[in-house]
């Protein structure tokens, strides 16, 4: 089979777990393309994708992490990262690469009724909320027994332990609060920086 060059197709890469095997997307006339080893390769119509929800979740390993899930009208899903998996530990960052094919993958959608979602799902949005309270009250009791106490270790040590946790969640709130936005105005913090 002639595989397309990079200049003819746009096309993108990526293994995200060592429980799967690399995928290979690309997207030409017809639809998004899915080949993967070992496997037929699959069109998916673009009037058949439903919908695009983009996110911004680090980690405490992975400060950069970006997902583009992909919404398809027989209700499957199809889940693209910009971290490549490399060994156990060992992620590659293909933000650079990542970030073009989803533009792309934006253009090739626009006129078709595919819906575009920034965030994670109200549930989760809402769940993390009450996790960020729940650290911040926590965080807040903590503070006032060890000054209370004149404990300044208690003190050190819970503020050393969960501003990380703080900055994290803060930062989960501020990047993916679920909302609609346009093909042609991807918002900027959900897809990695240009270098």
């Amino acid at each position: 089979m002639n595989e397309p060059g990079a200049e003819s197709v746009p096309s993108y890469r990526v293994r995200r777990t060592a429980f799967e095997r690399e995928r290979w997307y690309l997207l030409d006339e017809p639809g998004l393309r899915l080949r993967e080893a070992g496997r037929a390769e699959r069109l998916i119509p673009y009037h058949s994708i439903r919908g695009l929800r983009l996110t911004h979740t680090p980690t405490r390993y992975i400060r950069d992490l970006y997902r583009c899930r992909i919404r398809l009208a027989d209700g499957g899903r199809l889940l693209l990262s910009n971290q490549h998996y490399l060994g156990l530990g060992r992620f590659e960052d293909r933000g650079q690469e990542y970030a073009g094919f989803v533009r792309a993958l934006h253009r090739r959608l626009q006129g078709h009724k595919a819906v575009f979602d920034q965030g994670v799902g109200p549930v989760a949005y809402w769940a993390m909320w009450g996790l960020g309270l729940s650290v911040g009250l926590l965080l807040a009791i903590v503070l006032l027994v060890g000054a209370l106490n004149g404990d300044f270790r208690l003190l050190f040590g819970a503020l050393a332990g969960f501003l990380p946790l703080g900055s994290l969640v803060y930062l989960f709130l501020k990047r993916n609060r679920p909302r609609p936005y346009r093909p042609d105005a991807i918002p900027p913090e959900l897809l990695p920086a240009d270098d």
